[in-house]
């Protein structure tokens, strides 16, 4: 099965229009990822004592966008260690979305790579989108029986 013929499984056995499922599977997949994208602390780091002056951890978390069509391409200057903020610019995006256009999560940050997969993280050593996605899949498919 194709992740649209999931969601659209999904959102027939949920009572949901297509483009309600689709807001509600994006913004449910994209905070997962958010909350799982890990928040600096220096203590934790091989060398703690490398952290900056007036060092403060969620860059990464705050540097989550989302957009509709295409991808943005830019960093924000944006710290959010709960992920409030974050979840809530990106529900005001999502919320937009409408037909079959896509709805994009970009982390521009030229440290989200290596945090994603190099084990760089033992707040997320399997990453933070790949294992979101993994479940994802697994809720449509098991919602879609």
């Amino acid at each position: 099965m194709t992740f649209t013929v999931d969601v659209k499984e999904w959102a027939a056995q949920a009572g949901l229009d297509l483009i309600e499922a689709k807001r509600a599977a994006a913004l449910q997949v994209f905070s997962s990822v958010i909350m799982a994208t890990p928040v600096g602390n220096a203590s934790q780091w091989k060398n703690p004592k490398s952290a900056p002056p007036g060092y403060v951890g969620g860059r990464l978390r705050g540097n989550w966008q989302a957009s509709l069509d295409t991808p943005e391409t830019g960093m924000l200057d944006t710290t959010d260690k709960n992920g409030s903020l974050t979840i809530q610019a990106v529900d005001a995006v999502v919320s937009g979305a409408t037909g079959d256009s896509p709805i994009f999560l970009t982390n521009n940050l030229p440290y989200a790579h290596r945090i994603e997969y190099g084990g760089h993280s033992k707040q997320a050593p399997n990453g933070m989108v790949r294992v979101n996605i993994l479940a994802w899949n697994r809720a449509v498919e098991e919602a879609a029986r």
